[in-house]
Order: structure tokens, then sequence, then C-alpha cells
């Protein structure tokens, strides 16, 4: 399986971050000020990586392109190993994600009143999904964003804030 990574963020699940913004050799570079996409909406479509489908196994680009998916972290949960801990629940890593994704985006409400949904995925280290209600240490963790129709992105969310939702 194909694994995606997204440029710019930190992931906090179970006590572990990571930045992710090195895992990529192919995310696109963004060679405007930061400042104007996060204060004036200004060449928002350039900050970030997103994939076009909602399944984590697509293949990165440019927010600049249509797209469902942005990630926003991927992390491994052996940092619980550290904290002694083997295990987290399925509802704890889901409330990280959120916590993560309402601060990578300054949003209030991560989910834009139902537009948007926030997604994980846990595997394990051969790439098997992790379904059960328990996320044991070693597992492989993915947080983001999703569209929830068919109403695809043209923008990153990465510090939107009241700004509207840069659909495509």
């Amino acid at each position: 399986m194909k694994v995606a990574t997204a440029a710019g963020g930190r992931a906090a699940v179970g006590g572990v971050a990571q930045p992710i913004s090195e895992q990529s050799a192919a995310a696109p570079r963004y060679g405007n000020s930061l400042r104007k996409a996060v204060h004036t909406g200004r060449y928002r479509d350039q900050v970030g990586s997103c994939i076009q489908t909602v399944n984590w196994d697509g293949e990165l680009v440019s927010c600049s392109q249509p797209c469902q998916l942005q990630p926003a972290s991927r992390t491994g949960s052996d940092g619980l190993r550290r904290q002694r801990k083997s295990l987290v629940t399925r509802d704890q890593v889901e409330l990280s994600c959120r916590q993560l994704v309402r601060q990578l985006t300054a949003m209030t409400d991560p989910t834009a009143a139902g537009s948007l949904s926030i997604q994980i995925d846990a595997e394990d280290n051969s790439g098997a999904a992790i379904r059960s209600s328990q996320v044991p240490a070693h597992s492989h963790l993915l947080c983001g964003a999703t569209t929830t129709g068919n109403r695809p992105l043209r923008g990153s969310l990465l510090a939107l804030g009241r700004q509207p939702i840069p659909w495509a």
C-alpha cells in the first residue's frame, strides 16, 4: 500500500509528535509568502499537499488541483511504548486527529458544519488496516480532512480560519 504524507504538519496522537514536512520528496514547494496565504487567502492553492480521492493510497498533488483529502499528519504510535502504554482506543486517536486538524486549519469547527469529515487510518507494520476499537503500539496512523460530498477542494485548508472553504 502506498502511504500518503503531507508537508507542513505535526502529529500529536497518544503523546507522539512527529513533523512530516521532510517525509515526502514529491511534495510541492510553496514559493510565495505564507503570510499572504494566511491573511489574504491569496496563493492558498499552493499551501500543503492534497490527495485527489478520499483514499489514503492516492497520489500526493498540489492543492491547486481538485482534491478531496488533505492529510494533516502521518505518525507512528511508537511513543506509546515510551509511555508504557500498549494500546489506545480508536476514540482517543479520532479525538487527537480532530484536535490536530482544528489546530492546523484554525477552524472553530474542523468539519465546517458537515461539509468536511475528519478521517483517520490505522495500519499495522504490514500495511493491514486496523479496524478494532483498540490501536496497538507500533501502528502507523494517518489523519486528515476529507470532503463529504462530491464537491472537491481547490486550495489548502491549512490556516483557513474564518475564510470560506476553497471549493473547486
